[in-house]
């Protein structure tokens, strides 16, 4: 099934003539769904997963082109925006407060190559990659630094992933974006708590 041009104008007919006022402005953060996201809402999330767990071929065939579709779109809104090469934000939750939607083994052989795919060309485009996926993604942690995503965004105490702790074992290898949990830490206004 083809998709549509990621190169059709009328894709950025609104955000062409907002952009050269919105740069001045603000730093633009481009963005872009990640390989697992854009894929689900393809086929629904019941459905995708069953595809994962029953057809792993036809999910990564779906997974496959929905990243290339992505970095095509991504490369469009570049030759067309000339954004600030500063930072690419993925968006791709993949888990709930308690664990992954799938396996380990399901991220490294199918959703791990592709995200380095996108990660190599925003990186070669002169972009530092943030990386979403709320939820508890802990199993994942060592595919994401893999990956080659410089940051990671969102990660949610509530699901117990603490920034300190991450820093503890992965150094400085991330930096983090908006990781102050609003479901637990915020509406306790404990001060200590929030400055940690």
């Amino acid at each position: 099934f083809p998709f549509e041009d990621p190169r059709d104008p009328a894709r950025f007919a609104g955000i062409e003539k907002a952009f050269p006022g919105i740069c001045e402005r603000f730093c633009p953060i481009m963005k872009l769904g990640g390989p697992f996201s854009r894929s689900w809402m393809m086929r629904g999330i019941s459905q995708f997963l069953l595809d994962l767990a029953g057809d792993r071929a036809f999910a990564k065939e779906i997974v496959d082109r929905i990243t290339d579709l992505m970095i095509a779109v991504g490369l469009a809104a570049i030759e067309r925006l000339n954004p600030p090469r500063i930072l690419w934000h993925l968006a791709d939750d993949f888990a709930s407060t308690s664990a992954p939607l799938f396996s380990p083994r399901d991220y490294e052989d199918i959703f791990l190559p592709n995200l380095k795919k996108m990660v190599d060309v925003l990186h070669a485009e002169g972009f530092k990659v943030s990386y979403e996926s709320e939820g508890n993604v802990a199993p994942m942690l060592d595919l994401l630094d893999e990956s080659g995503v410089d940051g990671l965004a969102h990660m949610e105490p509530r699901a117990g992933l603490f920034m300190h702790e991450i820093r503890e074992r992965y150094g400085d290898r991330f930096f983090f974006m908006g990781n102050l949990c609003n479901a637990l830490v915020l509406p306790s206004n404990d001060r200590r708590q929030i400055g940690e």
